[in-house]
């Protein structure tokens, strides 16, 4: 049975190729002139007696508006009933099916052989009134038309998608909501997690796996919310398919409608909320003075989100949810949400901090998550009467980000935040600014590991082998390199709306020392304090998924292909008790940000991992696992299990003084090591155990997959 989605579109094509051919033919026309003959032998022919010329064709007077009108839909018609008279071969032609029939991508290689075949099929009618309209000067050039017309109609059906390319240059918008001016990601039409499903259950062929849209950030988390990765595989594997969908449509008109105006406050981060027509005093805004724009975009941001989008969120949150595990917290803690967040805000609290996080019932943190968004409502609405309310209001919602994952709300959060954007207090985005690139005494390499430049079926190779390597020039193309630059403070602060967001940082050199601690700062107190003027004392804004608390971060980054083969399981992770028991559906993303110094002891981790080195050098050492007998595991300590870390100070690890009383065996241990800069890529199979050391400010990103 046709692909009746596959004949429509290729109907349209024809249109395309077959118009365009005449459009060519009539503005250079034969020097000999047409037979004439009369009008009517062809039933659902071109109705109009008269010639039709290019002139006429592409200028359309205000009188002639209709009849050319006319003109061009019958035109249409007549070209659709020259496409029903094709053979069905030819109606139905696409990549797809010259791939899965050899015999037909040779036939039509040959448009000439194929346009006889064709007039074998077409009506005698439809040549006589090529002829009778002027559009062919005799009846025998119909096969020559049909050769260029067939010609470009083959070349458009049987066109391979396009290769995909590691670039941002790559489109000219969303291509679901057409938006130009917001930065775009990838959006892989099949998920890389359901290749081999794909490829065993021959969903998809080989060639259609690498598929790419491209998608701003805002459009891309819908689409992954409306359904399953295996969904999507299965049932929305082009971008027509996508928009085919009404929610789709109608999200696509949203997004495209309520943001319209961001182009035009590009300058000053200006969001409207949602409001199908733009304030009435849109007109006064786009003409002002640049510093009056600034003044009325924050007024009105203010007033516009108190009064329509604020009120939203409070109903979102008010809005019960069947089988939601909040409501295990009782009506009287329900009750306080909206009236007095700050009671089951406490509670909440309360009983994160009486277990381990893995052991708090979710109840709890959808309580702490509800209650701190509405409290950060009351802060915007100034309600508290708060002079700091924009700090406060960050402070709260990423509070709720990092003490308990949003669940459920984290979009909501994402929302909020984004309006909060207009007050960073950025308007230029000049990131020329970067951070000293001073470092420590780079040591010498007794035993290096391998590096190279690679491609997928070679990474594969070395995966099979379980072996480190270096990976060179895999994300030079990330913006976080080159044009959103990491290296750059005044970029970091703008991503973090002027350093007011949150992040948990890790106090002292390493994890494994007596004077180790954690605190939750603003990240301009962690740039300014620790990274831009060190002193004595050092932070480490380590394994924390800083780029899913922050998307602007997110978007400057693509999760290498590598990070979706499938690795071998190594018999000595499986015996380990921190070992994943189910496999990922996505790679785990860490950031890892700090200045020079900070040290991650010799450890090991039950995932693959590729380290990306964005800004600054790293030092990494690795150790095969069956090496672990000489670097002295340490065992359960304070309840908590430790033997992933070695008992071998940091300080003896890269020093060569000969056998130590305390540990005799580590100098025995074998190892490979290397200095990763920016653009390196590190690959450490799951299992070895790694020692982490930063010879500059360095930020770098983990992406652990098993």
């Amino acid at each position: 049975m046709a692909d009746k989605d596959l004949v429509s579109s290729n109907s349209y094509t024809l249109r395309d190729c077959f118009s365009a051919e005449l459009l060519r033919r009539i503005a250079t026309p034969d020097t000999k002139k047409a037979a004439k003959r009369q009008p009517g032998r062809y039933k659902k022919g071109i109705s109009s007696t008269k010639s039709i010329d290019a002139a006429k064709l592409c200028d359309v007077t205000t009188s002639d508006h209709q009849q050319q009108q006319n003109d061009a839909e019958e035109l249409a018609e007549f070209i659709d009933e020259i496409f029903d008279s094709l053979p069905l071969e030819l109606q139905c032609l696409s990549y797809s099916a010259i791939q899965a029939d050899p015999s037909l991508a040779k036939r039509m290689s040959s448009p000439h052989d194929t346009a006889i075949e064709t007039l074998l099929h077409l009506q005698t009618s439809i040549s006589e009134s090529l002829t009778a309209y002027a559009l062919l000067p005799a009846t025998t050039s119909v096969q020559n038309l049909l050769v260029a017309t067939l010609t470009s109609y083959v070349q458009s059906t049987t066109a391979a998608p396009p290769v995909w390319s590691n670039t941002k240059a790559s489109a000219a918008g969303c291509e679901i909501c057409s938006r130009d001016w917001v930065p775009l990601t990838y959006h892989h039409l099949i998920p890389k997690s359901t290749h081999e499903r794909a490829r065993k259950r021959g969903w998809h062929e080989d060639w259609m796996l690498n598929s790419v849209a491209w998608l701003c950030r805002a459009c891309h988390n819908y689409v992954h919310s409306i359904e399953s990765n295996e969904g999507l595989a299965k049932d929305y594997y082009t971008v027509e398919k996508l928009l085919a969908r009404d929610d789709v449509r109608r999200w696509a008109h949203w997004v495209g409608k309520v943001r319209w105006k961001a182009r035009t406050y590009d300058k000053v981060n200006f969001l409207l909320p949602t409001t199908e027509e733009p304030p009435s005093h849109y007109n006064y805004v786009a003409q002002s003075s640049y510093a009056a724009l600034r003044t009325t975009a924050r007024t009105l941001g203010s007033t516009m989100m108190t009064t329509a989008f604020l009120q939203r969120i409070l109903e979102e949150l008010q809005r019960s949810v069947e089988n939601d595990p909040l409501l295990r917290c009782g009506p009287e803690a329900l009750s306080q949400i909206i009236t007095t967040p700050d009671i089951p805000l406490k509670l909440a609290n309360e009983k994160l901090h009486v277990f381990p996080f893995k052991d708090v019932d979710i109840c709890w943190r959808r309580l702490y998550t509800d209650a701190g968004i509405s409290r950060a409502i009351r802060l915007i609405r100034n309600d508290t009467g708060s002079e700091d309310w924009l700090n406060q209001t960050i402070k709260q919602l990423d509070m709720v980000l990092i003490m308990t994952g949003a669940p459920l709300r984290e979009e909501m959060v994402e929302r909020i935040l984004s309006r909060l954007q207009d007050d960073a207090g950025f308007c230029g985005k000049d990131w020329s600014d970067t951070f000293d690139k001073t470092t420590l005494r780079i040591p010498g390499l007794l035993f290096p590991v391998e590096q190279s430049v690679l491609t997928l079926s070679q990474f594969r190779k070395i995966l099979q082998a379980s072996q480190p390597h270096v990976i060179k020039e895999a994300i030079n193309y990330w913006p976080a390199l080159t044009t959103r630059p990491w290296s750059s403070p005044s970029y970091l602060r703008y991503c973090t709306i002027g350093g007011r967001r949150l992040v948990p940082v890790e106090l002292g050199r390493s994890y494994t020392d007596d004077d180790w601690g954690q605190a939750i700062i603003p990240f301009a107190e962690f740039l300014d304090k620790f990274i831009l003027k060190p002193g004595s004392s050092m932070a480490y804004l380590a394994q924390h998924d800083l780029l899913a608390q922050i998307p602007a971060l997110r978007e400057d980054i693509v999760i290498p292909d590598f990070c979706y083969t499938d690795p071998p399981c190594a018999d000595l992770c499986l015996s380990h008790p921190s070992y994943p028991a189910t496999k990922l559906d996505e790679p785990l993303l860490n950031a890892w940000f700090g200045p020079a110094g900070t040290i991650s002891p010799l450890h090991t981790d039950p995932y693959h991992n590729i380290l990306c080195q964005i800004v600054g050098k790293k030092y990494v050492r690795i150790y095969n696992p069956n090496q672990r007998t000489k670097l002295y595991p340490r065992g359960t300590e304070n309840g908590i299990d430790m033997s992933n870390t070695s008992r071998v100070p940091p300080e003896l690890v890269e020093m060569s003084l000969g056998p130590d009383d305390e540990f005799p065996l580590f100098d025995e241990a074998q190892y490979v090591e290397t200095i990763l800069s920016e653009g390196d890529s590190l690959y450490i199979p799951a299992g070895w155990w790694h020692y982490v050391r930063s010879l500059s400010i360095s930020f770098s990103v983990s992406f652990w997959w098993n």
